[in-house]
């Protein structure tokens, strides 16, 4: 098969997003089994074509995005605001233009795009009807806008209406969850549109028993964004509870808090701010990590903590999976699913940071509960998200949907 994908990022850089760190693992996975694959994404500095040393073709197209001012004031913000809804949109017509290329010279024959900021809204795909257009549903930027609001009401609306379009001009919809199909076909008005589920595929095939490290007693790990869509504050509200019975736990919340480093510091100390020096004393954030650091970070773990407010899939479950880790996710979202519900790790309700701290202390104190779910986790990762079985799922439905177009 001859495949294109578009994603914000290509799972580095400083704007990095979960949608990379799919597009680059089922990129360099097909293109492993021996299809041709192009990955187009947002250029950081300037144009460039060139292959990839796993023999994906790579296209990094401009403008990139504006710098952030030195200083934020009404010039500078209004300034960043005008130079970066200019460049958003050339950015979508030049890779508008770039698709109908590689679909002219035959290089292409179905392109998948995100449905987050619907990046590839500018590509006319009623006008090459043969090329499927999957859009993938990790989660539209305006239905993230209701946990975590970064834009005003009228910014809001524009950005579901233009989404939306996008969406129903789909030839095909995929999720990586039901939670997350369930979740996006009502929230974008989807109707009873198909929207094929498989999940997304892990960077790796799995995590060997013997490269597991022994865990540090009472080690309670949290791995993501340091905002409130993740849950980061519940596990900080969760760390009182936890040390009055274990005064010896001790926490690491892997993760920043935001792309600018200036700012990164200050929200991660707001985070913190209501522990106490002792209760900070257990406590480590250090910010941005690198993939090597985060994998450490979960050998050393005896407990992983997901308790986010919205999650459509969870690199992050499943990466604590592959290691057998026990986990506390939440019910209310993709997390209580990937769990199995419950069999693969402990689904609780994130409302408040005393059903965590008991969690966490249920886990510690029980030996037993805990070994069953890190055996359960590492087994369910093996049966369903292992990545060789991943992309069997995905192969089989691009073959599907080339078979449709025809």
């Amino acid at each position: 098969m001859r495949l294109a994908f578009v994603s914000p990022d290509v799972s580095s850089g400083p704007y990095a997003t979960g949608i990379g760190n799919y597009t680059a693992a089922i990129a360099s996975g097909l293109r492993a089994r021996g299809h041709e694959v192009h990955l187009l994404s947002r250029a950081w500095h300037e144009d460039r074509v060139g292959t990839l040393d796993d023999g994906v073709h790579l296209h990094l197209i401009g403008p990139p995005r504006p710098r952030l001012p030195e200083l934020f004031g009404p010039v500078g913000l209004t300034d960043l605001i005008v130079r970066g809804a200019w460049t958003e949109i050339a950015y979508r017509r030049h890779l508008a233009r770039r698709l109908e290329e590689l679909v002219a010279a035959g290089e292409v024959e179905l392109i998948e795009a995100a449905d987050a900021q619907a990046e590839a809204a500018f590509y006319r795909s009623r006008k090459h009807p043969q090329v499927p257009l999957v859009v993938r549903l990790h989660a539209p930027l305006s239905l993230g806008e209701r946990f975590e609001r970064n834009l005003p009401a009228v910014a809001r609306g524009f950005v579901w209406v233009y989404e939306r379009a996008f969406l129903l001009g789909a030839s095909h919809l995929t999720a990586p969850t039901r939670h997350a199909a369930s979740l996006i076909r009502s929230s974008m008005r989807l109707g009873a549109r198909p929207i094929q589920v498989h999940p997304n595929p892990p960077s790796f095939e799995s995590i060997g028993a013997s490269e597991v490290d022994q865990p540090e007693p009472a080690h309670v790990l949290f791995v993501g964004r340091l905002g409130a869509a993740k849950g980061a504050d519940l596990v900080v509200g969760a760390i009182p509870h936890v040390l009055e019975r274990y005064p010896d736990a001790t926490f690491t919340l892997a993760g920043g808090a935001h792309v600018d480093p200036r700012v990164d510091q200050t929200m991660r100390e707001s985070l913190l701010s209501p522990l106490t020096p002792a209760q900070l004393a257990s406590v480590t954030a250090p910010g941005y990590l690198s993939p090597e650091q985060v994998e450490r970070c979960y050998r050393r773990a005896s407990v992983v903590v997901l308790p986010s407010r919205f999650e459509t899939f969870g690199y992050t479950c499943i990466e604590a999976m592959a290691h057998g880790k026990a986990i506390i996710g939440a019910r209310q979202t993709a997390t209580g699913e990937l769990l199995g519900g419950g069999d693969s790790g402990l689904v609780i309700d994130n409302n408040e940071p005393g059903a965590l701290g008991t969690a966490i202390v249920r886990l510690l104190e029980d030996d037993s509960l805990r070994s069953t779910l890190e055996a359960n986790a590492r087994a369910r990762f093996s049966a369903v998200y292992a990545r060789s079985v991943v992309l069997d799922a995905c192969e089989r439905f691009y073959r599907q949907a080339l078979q449709d177009a025809k």
